[in-house]
């Protein structure tokens, strides 16, 4: 099982929850995902299937750190702590021209209570293992939608985030969003601690990304 830097930088998500077993990234051989109840972000592995085979055959021979093959009896599915992701995340090597090496792989040395990834630079390895975070994780899947969305609109996410660290710099406590179609902007409203109005209105763009659900069609 293999993971790039992606996967590991949802845990900046996670942020001191009372449930315990919510201050961690569960990972499952296709994805890894964060929620605290109010917002889930998933992030697909970056390789499966076949790729996956070829990926885990390509990965660097480091003695003692050789990587786990799945074994089909759930143990892929595990909560990794929140700071022991961040570890994971800052030692995966940026080197782009071995994109090999741009990943972390869970070696055969993980057992039931703990899990551990290691990286490697050609010079350097770098082995992260931390306890599993006990506990049962939320059914994501229930809350996936299953139906085609009635509206696609795409926006830039540098746009977004500006937006969202201003809202956050008002301190607003909640924002509504209009839709008004797939060309026309979106509004935004909220209110200061003042009482003030801040609309925002962000303009579409035109996307070919597609959902999970029109990808499963075909």
């Amino acid at each position: 099982m293999i993971y790039n830097r992606n996967n590991f930088s949802i845990a900046s998500l996670c942020s001191g929850e009372s449930r315990y077993y919510l201050n961690g990234v569960h990972f499952t051989p296709e994805h890894t995902e964060v929620t605290n109840g109010h917002y889930l972000v998933r992030v697909s592995a970056p390789f499966s299937g076949k790729s996956l085979k070829e990926a885990l055959n390509d990965l660097p021979k480091v003695e003692h750190h050789e990587p786990k093959k799945e074994n089909g009896n759930g143990e892929e599915c595990f909560i990794f702590p929140a700071t022991a992701c961040v570890e994971v995340e800052r030692a995966i090597p940026k080197e782009k021209t071995l994109p090999q090496l741009n990943n972390a792989w869970i070696t055969e040395n993980t057992n039931k209570e703990e899990v551990e990834f290691v990286t490697y630079d050609m010079n350097t390895t770098r082995p992260v293992k931390a306890q599993k975070i006990e506990g049962k994780w939320v059914n994501s899947e229930a809350i996936m939608p299953k139906d085609k969305p009635e509206m696609t609109l795409g926006f830039n996410p540098e746009y977004m985030f500006k937006i969202c660290k201003l809202f956050q710099k008002m301190k607003l406590r909640q924002v509504r969003l209009d839709i008004y179609g797939e060309k026309k902007a979106m509004r935004m409203i909220g209110k200061t601690e003042e009482d003030q109005e801040v609309i925002v209105l962000l303009m579409p763009m035109v996307t070919d990304l597609k959902s999970p659900e029109e990808k499963s069609s075909k």
